[in-house]
């Protein structure tokens, strides 16, 4: 029974995981997947059943029967095996420390100042000091009463738009800018869709895209990464070379990481907890907020289409717009898309997310949000319906799409097969937005005014 019973708790196992009932629904690779272990152990069951039936004769038949069932029963064992051996492996094949990164979190921090942390990850338990404080000013220094594996180094206190110093044990100090303040312009670049890991991925364009973004002239106050930074959630070892990779351009600009379905799959979302989230936070913190001075930044669990955005975290998007004064900036972030062009794919229509179009665009325009950003779909395009403007910046690196037969009415210009981020300024009433690709060529720009009632 072993053979007939451990697909089907496989693949419950799987579809249970966060978010990957949209992926099996969507994707129609892994859906294949899911449909041979299934009928591998329907046809161990037929066979099993066929066996007992023919054992009350002793011939040939029952013979061959007997033979059969076993063959059945060992190819449904041996499939269910591998699956799992190539999803489970990974999760345990990780180590090595990773450098310090600059992330923002959700905190009671000053009005307009988001909360930073400098984040790294230790293979074995540590016990660590950090000095910091204002550059040519009072230093700080904070040691860690408990050794530990996950290291989240709270920087409280820091006022906007002031150069400050942070130095880990002996390593080499690191400068970072605050966030300005209400009134002061603001300049951020978002992006997503690394996919580290991947063989079709381009990891020399994503370093490109980074080292443009973390450029001390370009002076961008914050980054925000869109999602699916990772090939495989579950591969733990991708994570680790991942903060790697990212550290020598994030350790100096504050940033945060959205989930995307890439980054949570197959039960990817522990280790996205390990690496990209505060300890002792899970669950409602796969959403927050973030002010920078009066823009409002609501970042939000969407990886593919709904099945994640739960009833918790519509009832608090609601409650956060509901906070936001009028005349104040509002920008959504999610992973999955909302209004875009494409074409089916993998068995998807990679364009005009319908369920998700219907369940979140009438809040957006009931609550005057200004900007919604994403990425999932891996191009670069800028669309407008009904006061919003939706930007998809799904380019830093993942193998970009290349198949376009819609072309979503929203559409004001579209980019295929280009790797660029998002690069976004408020200042007072006005947004300029500009797509950058790697050698940091403004491939399109548009400014936007701030609607108010």
């Amino acid at each position: 029974m072993a053979g007939v019973a451990a697909p089907i708790v496989l693949v419950t196992y799987l579809s249970s995981q966060h978010g990957m009932m949209d992926v099996i629904r969507d994707y129609l690779p892994l859906k294949r997947n899911m449909y041979i272990l299934l009928g591998t152990s329907l046809l161990a069951l037929i066979a099993l059943c066929a066996d007992i039936l023919e054992r009350r004769s002793r011939g040939l038949a029952a013979a061959i029967s007997g033979s059969l069932t076993w063959a059945m029963i060992v190819v449904s064992f041996t499939l269910c095996a591998a699956f799992a051996a190539y999803i489970f492996t990974p999760a345990f094949n990780g180590s090595g420390d990773t450098p310090p990164q600059l992330m923002m979190i959700e905190s009671q921090a000053p009005k307009g100042m988001p909360g930073l942390a400098v984040v790294f990850y230790t293979d074995k338990p540590t016990g660590n000091t950090i000095v910091w404080g204002e550059v040519g000013g009072k230093l700080f220094s904070t040691r860690e009463k408990i050794a530990s594996n996950k290291h989240w180094f709270r920087l409280d206190g820091l006022q906007p738009d002031n150069e400050y110093m942070y130095a880990v044990n002996s390593q080499k100090p690191v400068w970072f800018r605050t966030p300005p303040n209400d009134g002061q312009p603001i300049w951020f670049a978002a992006g997503g869709d690394v996919h580290f890991g991947n063989k079709t991925s381009n990891p020399a364009a994503t370093k490109a895209l980074l080292a443009q973004i973390a450029k001390p002239t370009n002076g961008y106050d914050a980054f925000f990464l869109l999602g699916d930074m990772v090939q495989l959630g579950i591969n733990d070892s991708i994570w680790r070379e991942t903060a790697r990779q990212f550290a020598p351009y994030t350790r100096s600009i504050p940033t945060v990481v959205l989930p995307g379905n890439h980054d949570t799959m197959l039960g990817g979302l522990p280790l996205f907890e390990k690496y990209q989230k505060p300890p002792g936070q899970s669950g409602q913190d796969l959403w927050q907020r973030i002010d920078i001075g009066n823009t409002h930044f609501l970042l939000l669990d969407l990886e593919w289409e709904l099945q994640t955005y739960t009833v918790e975290e519509k009832t608090w998007l609601i409650d956060e717009l509901e906070t936001i004064p009028k005349d104040d900036w509002t920008i959504v972030m999610s992973h999955t898309f909302y209004y875009s062009s494409g074409a089916i794919e993998d068995g998807w229509p990679w364009y005009d997310n319908k369920s998700v179009i219907k369940e979140l665009t009438p809040v957006f325009e009931k609550y005057g949000v200004d900007i919604v950003m994403s990425g999932h779909k891996h191009d670069n395009e800028l669309l407008k319906k009904n006061g919003v403007t939706y930007v998809v910046s799904g380019a830093l690196g993942g193998e970009p799409h290349k198949l376009l037969t819609y072309r979503s009415l929203a559409s004001v210009w579209l980019k295929t097969g280009a790797y660029a981020f998002a690069d976004v300024t408020i200042n007072g009433n006005l947004a300029t937005i500009s797509f950058i690709d790697q050698n940091g060529k403004s491939l399109y720009r548009t400014t936007i005014k701030k609607q108010t009632p």
